[in-house]
């Protein structure tokens, strides 16, 4: 699932459609056999109580400290000019986060996740892509069998996660004549945002058939993220 915490604008070779997709996979799955849940519309189902801790850490420390570098420090030409020395595609993540999933009810808080990624391209006049970000957020998610409302739907679920996220990032693009020249803060500037965000889904659970089908319907990061 962590696929879905990188920006939907930002294409690279490393993050491709068929591996986004895998990361979507937690949604068609009711419970995690941690007790956990990705999709909303599935915590009626949940029947034992959980709490967990995760951390987790990709592609090691160097980047991390680059992605701090990035947003809180100054600066240099010579800094930004070592990115176009480097391997063509570099992304890295780190993630902490607590979480609370019981029935009809699920909490999540995360104080601390990072991003870098950045991407090389055109030999002949070469261009970087480049995002890094600082986040934390709190995630809070409940869920209703339908059934309960009109025993005609008891197949039907729906559900929604209520997250609010407040960031730090870099995102732009730079030449290599641009990195030797003009001040980095120029085009890539370090920003703050504040989101909240609704991802509300509705679940269609096949309780009667022998492979118990599951079909859901969701939207994802509607909401209000300023500036």
């Amino acid at each position: 699932s962590y696929f879905t915490f990188v920006p939907a604008r930002f294409r690279t070779l490393e993050l491709t459609t068929s591996s986004r997709g895998l990361g979507e996979i937690c949604l068609s799955r009711d419970v995690y056999p941690d007790g956990t849940v990705c999709n909303p519309a599935y915590l009626p189902d949940v029947k034992e109580s959980s709490l967990v801790a995760r951390f987790y850490l990709g592609n090691g420390y160097s980047a991390l400290s680059s992605a701090e570098n990035f947003i809180d420090k100054p600066l240099t030409k010579e800094t930004m000019q070592a990115l176009f020395e480097g391997d063509n595609v570099v992304s890295v993540e780190g993630h902490a986060g607590l979480s609370f999933t019981t029935t009809n009810l699920s909490a999540e808080f995360s104080p601390y996740l990072v991003q870098y990624v950045s991407e090389l391209h055109n030999p002949n006049f070469p261009q970087i892509d480049l995002h890094a970000a600082i986040e934390r957020s709190f995630i809070l998610g409940g869920g209703l069998n339908l059934g309960k409302i009109d025993p005609r739907m008891k197949e039907f679920r729906f559900g929604a996660k209520a997250r609010i996220l407040e960031r730090k990032f870099v995102h732009g693009q730079f030449s290599f004549a641009q990195a030797a020249t003009d001040d980095p803060r120029d085009y890539l500037p370090s920003q703050k945002q504040n989101a909240f965000l609704l991802d509300p889904s509705i679940a269609w659970v096949g309780e009667k058939r022998p492979w118990k089908p599951r079909i859901s319907l969701g939207l994802k990061n509607s909401g209000y993220a300023p500036p």
